[in-house]
């Protein structure tokens, strides 16, 4: 038994422990293939016989049963195939069944799916049968108005056709409003910058040629000196010619250096409240700087070396002695008794001792005048630009605000949004961009003559009265006859956005200070060029305070505006402008009020250095210092005097050259020096000379007699 558990693989353990093997044991312990295999074994046939007890009642029997068994043996096997044909189907059942219920999960959720479809088609549907209604209703709707849109297209295309062809207006970076004002505010500063330092450079070049001339004249003892010791004349120059080139090149390095840095900082500062610049660059061109060294080199050593070698020329023994002073003579007012025989005695000394020394005279005349010059220039500017903004804002254009409109409107529409108890006046006008020469500037056209005077004045230039508009004509501003040269009389070609030329009679020349303008009346403007449109209001507030709610109330109802301008904010952009432009000329004043010290200060060193022994004889004969004080002061005084009539009188006229030269594209300033400037000026050059005469009276009581007169022989 053990041989064939083995052999079918049945585990025995618990089949040993009793001591019979009983047949419900192997049925429990085997499984059904098992038992299938062991119970078709033949052998285990005969050991279930063998295991029979003989005396067993139904021996017999059993045994009869055992070999009906073998006998059916082939019946067993075929239901043992069913059982597992049964246990096969029945997995096969279980795994079936799955599938159904997946599948039945699955077409519950299609069924869902199916119900919502329905929906959203019935929705569709809907949707559909609604919007085909809406469409059938637009098709009738399309027919029934087919026929009057066809009318209005084929309207249309007539009046396309009866259009003109489009005009390409080509315009170059000089047509940009903004570039022309950058342009025309650079040429206006290169103009200043080559006019004004014109005067500077003249009266420094003359201060140092004086200097230098003056240094040579009084060590004529030291060259006569060195000229008895046996230096050679080259070398005797050479001293004098290194002193001047070394001051020349060291003042003009430094003033170079300063110059770089100071006045452009200020220029750009001013440019670029005017205008957006985003980078300054500086300009790396020296050719400016060594052309200045140069000129004043070739002026400077220039001077020394001719008045070098004037003094190396003469005799060693003439060098050694001090120049005789000029010779006294008689001057054209002595012959006038009238008046020279009423003068007292030092005042006819100082008249003559004026004339005495010609020279010194005419350079101190033309140093002193040259400084009033440049001042009076300065002050000149500061008075035509400051002025500018109060006489265009106050005395010509009257309007607190301008609103530009797209020309749908008449003047009867427009007053619906105004409200006249909030206004002074309410006046209409139409304003073209137009070209002449080239040149942009605008063409206004006043609704009403009469009502446009409150909005603005026109003035004549000449006789300063104010004038009307006249048919077949147009009236031009100053700035742009000037420009194009024109009069009274003379005609204008305008040319129009419909790039048509026009030709008008200049009935007159008005005032203007900012902009350029041509007027026109409207039937001349209707007769001539094209239908009038209303496309400018201008306003005048009765409470400027009111101004900001007032403009948003007519901005909110007016849907035609297409921009404003504040007339005051316009005025306060201006002033800044103008105060920045004036930080340029309180520089100009600045410098040119140092170098009018200077100018004194040097012209009174070389009098003083020129008449020592006459001053230290005037001392001997008893002259007091209050009288020698008053003998060398008053000169200086009548000339300073004289010096700023001259340069007052000559001021003006370069002022008003000066300032032709630097007013801007759209600009045109005031010639007009006012009393006051004319009275700061010549009280600084008053005041300059007093100071430097103070420097004067010490250095006067410092003349030391002995040695200003004792013989060099």
């Amino acid at each position: 038994m053990n041989t064939l558990f083995k052999k079918y693989g049945i585990k025995e353990e618990k089949l040993l422990e009793a001591s019979d093997i009983k047949l419900n044991e192997i049925i429990d312990s085997v499984t059904i293939q098992q038992l299938k295999q062991l119970i078709l074994d033949e052998e285990f046939i005969i050991l279930v016989k063998e295991s029979i007890p003989k005396d067993f009642a139904y021996y017999n029997k059993t045994i009869t049963y055992l070999d009906e068994f073998s006998s059916v043996k082939e019946s067993i096997i075929k239901l043992f195939t069913g059982i597992r044909d049964i246990e096969n189907g029945y997995l096969e059942y279980n795994k079936n069944l799955k599938i159904i219920n997946d599948k039945e999960e699955e077409l519950n959720k299609a069924h869902k799916e199916f119900k919502s479809g329905v929906e959203k088609y019935n929705l569709g549907l809907n949707e559909y049968d609604s919007n085909l209604e809406l469409y059938n209703k637009g098709i009738q709707e399309f027919e029934e108005n087919k026929k009057k849109v066809t009318e209005e297209i084929e309207l249309a295309k007539e009046k396309i056709n009866k259009m003109q062809k489009a005009i390409w207006f080509v315009q170059t970076r000089e047509d940009n409003n903004e570039y022309i004002t950058y342009l025309s505010s650079y040429n206006s500063i290169e103009k200043l910058s080559n006019l004004f330092p014109v005067i500077f450079f003249l009266v420094s070049i003359m201060i140092s040629l004086l200097s230098m001339a003056r240094m040579a004249i009084e060590d004529r003892s030291e060259i006569g000196t060195l000229k008895a010791l046996g230096f050679k004349n080259n070398e005797v120059r050479l001293k004098f010619i290194i002193y001047s080139l070394l001051a020349t090149l060291i003042g003009g390095t430094i003033g170079s250096i300063s110059g770089y840095i100071v006045l452009p900082n200020i220029i750009i500062g001013v440019f670029k409240i005017m205008h957006n610049i985003p980078i300054t660059v500086y300009s790396t061109d020296i050719m400016p700087i060594i052309t200045g060294i140069l000129i004043s080199i070739l002026c400077i050593v220039g001077s020394t070396i001719f008045t070098i070698n004037n003094l190396v020329r003469e005799k060693t023994t003439s060098l050694l002695r001090p120049i005789a002073p000029p010779i006294g003579k008689k001057i054209i007012l002595e012959k006038i008794p009238f008046l020279w025989d009423r003068l007292k005695y030092s005042n006819k000394l100082t008249i003559r001792n004026i004339f005495r020394y010609k020279r010194r005279f005419l350079m101190s005349i033309f140093g002193i005048a040259s400084c009033t010059i440049i001042l009076l220039a300065g002050y000149g500017i500061k008075d035509s630009i400051a002025y500018v903004v109060d006489k265009q804002y106050n005395e010509i254009n009257h309007n607190d605000a301008l609103i530009y409109l797209d020309g749908k409107l008449n003047a009867d529409e427009l007053d619906q949004f105004t409200i006249d108890e909030q206004l002074e006046f309410n006046v209409y006008a139409k304003i073209d961009q137009v070209e002449v020469d080239n040149k942009r500037l605008s063409l206004i056209i006043p609704d009403d003559d009469e009502q446009f005077k409150k909005a603005l004045t026109l003035i004549d230039v000449e006789t300063k009265t104010e004038i009307s508009l006249k048919e077949d004509s147009v009236i031009i501003t100053e700035k742009l006859a000037k420009y194009f040269n024109k009069k009274v009389g003379d005609t204008i070609k305008i040319l129009e956005s419909n790039n048509l030329t026009y030709e008008f009679t200049i009935s007159n020349i008005c005032e203007n200070y900012i902009g350029d303008y041509v007027y026109i009346s409207k039937d001349t403007y209707k007769k001539n060029i094209d239908e009038y449109h209303i496309n400018t209001q201008y306003l005048k507030f009765k409470d400027l305070n009111q101004e900001n709610e007032i403009m948003s109330s007519i901005k909110n109802k007016n849907q035609h505006i297409l921009s404003t301008v504040s007339i005051v904010s316009a005025k306060k952009q201006a002033d800044v402008l103008f105060k920045s432009l004036n930080s340029i000329v309180y520089s100009l004043i600045i410098f040119s009020g140092a170098l009018s010290f200077v100018v004194f200060y040097s012209l009174a060193y070389i009098n003083i250095s020129e008449r020592q022994r006459e001053i230290a004889t005037l001392k001997v004969l008893g002259f007091y210092n209050k009288e020698i004080d008053n003998y060398i002061i008053k000169e200086e005084f009548i000339i300073t005097i004289l010096g700023i009539i001259v340069g007052l009188i000559a001021g003006t006229m370069y002022s008003y050259k000066l300032i032709d030269s630097i007013e801007i594209n759209t600009m045109q300033y005031i010639k007009n020096i006012h009393l006051d400037s004319y009275l700061q000026t010549f009280g600084f050059m008053i005041l300059f000379g007093i100071i430097v005469s103070i420097g004067v009276h010490f250095t006067l009581k410092k003349i030391h007699l002995i040695e200003s007169l004792k013989s060099v022989e």
